[in-house]
């Protein structure tokens, strides 16, 4: 074993360039699949914030008494699939109303409370269930005014995400392929340049294996470096950016990102990339080598 592990770092140094080109190629790939993992991630944290945010609010009409308004809201808080819900005041909305336009004071002279309609906000536990909490409070049509329910921007948001998840599996899978050519490529050349070579040490008796071997080793090291390489540069990219990240996204805790799915990341990958030369070798060898 230790003579095939050195014999492909020697085939690996007299061939710099190719080395260098098959590396660079795997690292672009696996760069692009690590940061599409992080974006999908990101995006998931992104939409399940969302579920849980008060997506659905009623507006009560002003005649509504607060023991009515009280009795709705334990009504909802008792369904198994509600996560959340908030009664705001004719005093609260009249306090929203004034932290808004603080800087008019016209406009905070021309409102009171009386005139700013009570409201409750009820949260979801999963998207799926907020279309029945907006049939719930449709129920009490006689003592609320209007909902409000933005499913659109929810929608919008779950297609934007499966749009990013299939677009990035087909980049992903455009690159590997285009990674796994040439790979292939190079290492075909090389046992080409070794054609005789390898025919002289079939007939001294040589095994597959002390033939094909160091092929395969040289492989699976491209694709190891170029996962550990790509791994790193985001890793580090992330972490450089983390200030940006939390400024941008604001109250959604989508960072700091869990060992453990880095972890998980860079093992998926490392077996991926070893995976990946190890079958462009064989494909070359079983091209070449009859």
């Amino acid at each position: 074993m230790g003579r095939t592990i050195r014999e492909a770092f020697t085939q690996m140094r007299r061939t710099p360039y190719q080395a260098l080109g098959a590396i660079l190629v795997l690292f672009i790939t696996f760069f692009v699949g690590y940061a599409f993992s992080l974006l999908l991630y990101g995006s998931e944290h992104v939409l399940r914030f969302v579920e849980t945010r008060p997506q659905v609010t009623a507006f009560f009409k002003s005649e509504t008494a607060e023991a009515d308004i009280r009795g709705i809201e334990n009504d909802m808080l008792a369904k198994p699939y509600v996560a959340k819900v908030k009664v705001v005041t004719k005093n609260d909305a009249l306090a929203l109303y004034k932290e808004e336009n603080k800087r008019d004071p016209l406009l905070l002279e021309l409102v009171t409370a009386d005139i700013l309609p009570a409201s409750i906000e009820v949260s979801g536990r999963d998207i799926g269930s907020l279309e029945q909490i907006q049939k719930d409070l449709e129920v009490y049509k006689s003592k609320v005014d209007e909902i409000v329910f933005q499913k659109n921007i929810i929608d919008s948001l779950a297609r934007w995400t499966m749009v990013i998840r299939w677009v990035g599996i087909a980049i992903i899978s455009v690159l590997g392929v285009t990674s796994l050519i040439i790979m292939m490529v190079i290492i075909s050349m090389k046992v080409a340049m070794k054609r005789q070579e390898i025919g002289i040490m079939r007939l001294l008796g040589a095994t597959s294996w002390y033939i094909n071997g160091p092929f395969l080793i040289e492989g699976v090291s491209y694709g190891v470096f170029g996962s550990l390489l790509a791994w790193g540069v985001v890793t580090v990219g992330v972490l450089y950016a983390t200030p940006w990240i939390i400024d941008f996204f604001g109250e959604i805790p989508v960072l700091p990102i869990p060992w453990s799915f880095l972890a998980f990341q860079i093992g998926v990958g490392l077996a991926v990339g070893a995976l990946s030369g190890a079958i462009a070798s064989m494909l070359a060898l079983r091209r070449f080598i009859k």
